[in-house]
């Protein structure tokens, strides 16, 4: 029940915490009085034939039980009166105020010392918003350091539709503390700090400045978000873990048993505490009075920096959360209403949905382009055809989502979302009798699908599935300068769900192509000058991404960015091959040239990684890392070097040969150099063909690229007979 006056809300809620035990406790009783009846049923009354030691030993053990359960519940309450008192609002200690540096994590700029979320649901029995989510949150942060000045600033979300389908923040209470001298001083939000601010038609933040902030300073806030049911279903996700340390982060929810949830953790961290327990709760409507409710009681401590490390799909997939999914609602004297998926429900809302499969049934307007792919042999040269039509035809407007727009207004615009045009694709094939069908998937940047929870919403991609000549091919028509069956590395994510009439199943996804590039250098040196001739070649996605930059900044743009990025060396003579054709490797050459400035007359000190072959930094800098490794596809590149060793110098020092593998042969480095014929020539390779590591396979990936780093820095010292 909720009422206007925001005094009502913090009296129920402090009234419902009193008695809850005692409510718990007559629950209890109740079962042990049911127990006690049917462990001899002659000991239901009126019939009394129980004998009388019998009855006696019975109520001996349920009086013992029943103390015990006293003691537990009210120990559990004092527990959690404790717990409450520990961040009780304004509550700063003189450590924390004073605190210079966070001692788990010195490069810190700020720390999250409490963030505390407590939610519950109510009816809004005077209103029109029906069921609510009514959550309080509680975050005591502290500034470390002057770049963390503007988090002195903060953002609420809040969703404002109109006729009860709301959000509203209420209760809001801000404060900024700072010690001087030994003494904590206050400084209080005031309304002028606080500012609305439109985000779209429907969605608002309330934007709150912290006043009196600066280095050490130590900011508070807490307030309520009042979500409608009607236009919020669930709870926010709740994150243990930030960009910042978190020394410690709760969630407290309690769940009328009329709400089913799934509760999804994600991430890497323990749970500190993980307690569920029982209340009841009082709606106010005459139907939910006195409803059992489940609570859950979840705390992460010490949490560490969220750090965007090298080769992750996106932080939602590693990051330590708890999300909600509203399974089913069970109302008093109303049919269950269920809202848990499953994939085969999936299949069949997609299957018949007007903006998804059905959009495939209007294709009318194809059929002057079906005779053009009818005339081609075979299936492949037909899939090949169709593939370069909407490629040439057609461009992809940047937008995402599984829903399809009217096709023949796509057809007619030359514009689309992805899932349009690779629906369109779909549609040609379809319509020369090719077994063509839709994939949903999950891109990188949006999080992994996970088969355990069938939930739509977690997809945000279409590409096509293609059955040909006992093969099945995934084809993403979005990227011109791909080829035919290789996916944006964006897609490359795991698996996807087929959706077809036959058999909806999932796929898996993997790279159809490598990360793969060639560098040959052909080097003398005369007069302390390097000159050379440089050839690359790029295949794979390292293709793909060359031509689709080549086109967005044209080549002589793309030339000037190559002399400035090597603006210690001369360029030249720049030269481009196979720019159009996707289907064969990229090709650049160029003449390049440098003074040695650190040789002396009779000594040339010479690193054979030249331009910007080096790899200089390891990727993997951290000890540890707690979430896998994700290459998204396999790595292969060489390099080749071919001096010619300068009249009158003999080569002096050289890299010495190394051969470095990861276990099972799942990758390989190796450096080699040698002398022959006047030349000095040099070969490194990379070859990486597992994509994926976990975190205790870590260790092997760092110390393997530490080698690599080590002797990509290692020069040639030439000297004068």
């Amino acid at each position: 029940m909720v009422k206007n006056e925001n005094c009502v809300l913090k009296y129920k809620k402090d009234l419902c915490s009193e008695i809850n035990i005692i409510a718990n406790f007559i629950v209890v009783l109740k079962y042990l009085i049911y127990y006690c009846q049917i462990k001899n049923k002659e000991a239901i009354l009126p019939n009394l034939r129980l004998k009388s030691q019998k009855f006696t030993n019975y109520m001996m053990q349920f009086k013992a039980i029943a103390i015990l359960l006293i003691v537990i519940l009210f120990s559990f309450k004092q527990s959690t009166a404790q717990n409450d008192a520990k961040i009780k609002f304004g509550a700063i200690s003189m450590p924390d105020a004073q605190m210079k540096i966070y001692p788990m994590d010195s490069t810190a700029e700020a720390v999250v010392l409490v963030d505390k979320g407590d939610i519950r649901f109510d009816y809004d029995v005077n209103g029109e918003r029906g069921f609510l989510i009514i959550a309080e949150y509680h975050t005591r942060l502290k500034i470390l350091k002057k770049s963390a000045l503007d988090r002195a600033t903060i953002k609420i979300p809040y969703f404002d539709i109109g006729g009860g389908k709301s959000e509203y923040i209420v209760n809001f209470e801000g404060m900024t503390f700072n010690e001087e001298n030994g003494q904590l001083s206050r400084t209080a939000v005031q309304k002028s700090n606080i500012f609305e601010e439109k985000i779209t038609t429907n969605y608002y933040n309330k934007k709150i400045t912290f006043p009196n902030v600066k280095e050490g300073s130590i900011i508070e806030y807490k307030y309520q978000l009042v979500s409608s049911m009607k236009v919020i279903d669930k709870p926010r996700t709740w994150y243990f873990q930030g960009n910042i340390p978190f020394k410690r982060s709760e969630l407290n929810i309690s769940i009328p048993n009329i709400f089913y949830y799934k509760l999804m953790m994600g991430g890497y961290l323990p749970l500190a505490e993980n307690i569920n327990g029982r209340e009841i709760t009082d709606m106010g409507v005459n139907s939910l009075h006195d409803i059992p409710s489940t609570t859950y009681h979840f705390v992460v401590k010490d949490a560490p920096a969220f750090r965007n490390e090298a080769y992750i799909t996106t932080s939602e997939d590693y990051i330590s959360k708890i999300a909600f999914e509203l399974s089913s609602i069970m109302l008093p004297n109303e049919p269950v209403q269920n809202f848990t998926e499953s994939w085969e429900h999936i299949d069949k809302t997609l299957l018949e949905n007007e903006n998804f499969c059905l959009r495939l049934k209007h294709t009318n307007f194809i059929k002057d382009v079906i005779p053009l792919i009818s005339l081609k042999k075979d299936t492949l040269e037909k899939v090949k055809f169709a593939y370069q039509f909407i490629n040439s035809q057609f461009e992809w407007n940047g937008e995402k989502g599984i829903y399809c727009n009217e096709l023949k207004k796509v057809y007619e615009n030359k514009k689309g979302t992805a899932t349009d045009l690779n629906m369109l694709y779909i549609a040609l094939l379809r319509a020369v009798d090719i077994d063509a069908n839709p994939v949903i998937l999950s891109t990188r940047s949006h999080g992994r699908i996970e088969k355990e929870h069938a939930l739509l919403d977690r997809f945000n991609y279409t590409v096509a599935h293609i059955q040909m000549n006992g093969q099945e091919w995934l084809v993403d028509v979005t990227n011109p300068y791909n080829k035919l069956g290789v996916l944006p590395e964006d897609c490359l994510n795991g698996i996807g769900r087929l959706i077809s009439r036959k058999k909806s199943r999932f796929v898996t996804i993997s790279p159809l192509e490598k990360y793969q590039e060639m560098r040959m250098f052909d080097v003398s040196i005369k007069d302390n000058k390097i000159n050379g001739k440089y050839n690359y070649l790029g295949g794979g996605y390292v293709a793909s991404n060359f031509r689709e930059k080549l086109k967005e900044v044209g080549q002589d743009k793309f030339i000037a960015n190559i002399k400035k990025e090597l603006s210690e060396w001369d360029i030249s003579n720049v030269l481009f091959e196979e720019i159009e054709n996707v289907d064969e490797n990229i090709k650049m050459s160029y003449l390049f040239s440098s003074e040695q400035e650190n040789s002396e007359a009779d000594i040339i000190y010479f690193n054979p990684m030249l331009l910007d072959s080096k790899v200089d930094t390891n990727p993997f800098k951290s000890l540890r890392r707690e979430y896998p490794v994700d290459f998204a596809k396999p790595v292969e590149v060489s390099f080749y070097l071919n001096l010619t060793i300068p009249p009158g110098y003999v080569v002096a020092e050289v890299p010495k040969n190394i051969s470095v593998s990861l276990p099972n042969n799942e990758g390989k480095f190796t450096y080699i150099s040698s002398i022959s014929d006047g030349k000095l020539q040099v070969t490194s390779k990379i070859n990486i063909k597992k994509i994926f590591y976990l975190s205790e396979e870590y260790d092997k990936l760092r110390q393997f690229y530490d080698k690599i780093v080590e002797k990509h820095s290692e020069q040639v010292v030439l000297k004068k007979k």
